[in-house]
């Protein structure tokens, strides 16, 4: 029987209480190392007039989405020690770049397809409204063609959520083994990962309203009910041994 929503982030706030110094500092740092990378190329390229600088900036973005595609997996890894109550560490955050970082970044690739394929209705309902029909109709099928790519996207994410969990947890699988292992996990349990997706939006408006601040707080808490809900769905989540 898994545990309910309402519990499983209960367990997440307990096992971040006294440790969310090392939470948020896995979380920030991948995101400044990455923004001064962004942001020295920007400098070194300037403005990108002419067709090879574009190509080389969009080149150079794709890289560094797929780097951090690398640095989620320790973040991953920290967060499913500390709903293990096993030791972490700052230096973990680089666990991605010393294991095997190809089948993270293959991983993050395929994470990536499926995103884009699913946004699709929503890119061709822009095109249409802007090209074509900028009437009220135009909006109204941009809606509710939005609202589409959402829900696929979604249902992907429900889908696809553990495959870095089962990279870090079995270092001997494929990404195409990790891929079946998270459509297999999640089996039953679509749904109450989209609602627990779901219950995060408020926080989200609030983290948004703080002017991006809140964000250092939600977003180690999201990450945290990622790895409870990871151990929960392959039967490893023993809530009596997480409450003290």
């Amino acid at each position: 029987m898994h545990i309910t929503i309402n519990e499983l982030k209960r367990l997440a706030r307990q096992n971040l209480s006294g440790q969310y110094r090392i939470a948020i500092g896995v979380f920030l740092i991948p995101s400044l190392i990455l923004s001064v990378v962004m942001s020295i190329f920007s400098y070194a390229i300037g403005e990108p007039v002419v067709l090879s600088q574009q190509i080389i900036t969009y080149a150079v973005n794709f890289l560094v989405v797929l780097i951090a595609e690398v640095f989620s997996a320790g973040t991953i890894l920290v967060h499913i020690n500390l709903a293990r109550h096993q030791p972490v560490g700052i230096s973990m955050i680089y666990y991605g770049f010393k294991n095997h970082p190809d089948r993270y970044i293959v991983a993050g690739l395929y994470s990536l397809l499926l995103s884009a394929l699913a946004s699709l209705p929503s890119i061709a309902s822009i095109i249409y409204y802007y090209y074509l029909d900028s009437s009220v109709n135009g909006i109204v099928f941009m809606l509710i063609a939005s609202l589409l790519s959402i829900m696929l996207i979604l249902f992907i994410e429900s889908n696809i959520v553990l495959i870095f969990y089962h990279l870090i947890e079995h270092p001997e699988a494929t990404v195409l083994v990790a891929i079946r292992a998270s459509y297999q996990h999640m089996h039953g349990s679509r749904i109450r990962f989209i609602g627990m997706i779901l219950s995060f939006l408020p926080m989200l408006l609030l983290s948004v309203l703080s002017l991006g601040l809140g964000i250092l707080w939600v977003s180690p808490y999201f990450s945290q009910c990622n790895a409870l809900f990871y151990l929960d769905v392959t039967n490893q989540l023993n809530p009596a041994s997480n409450t003290e």
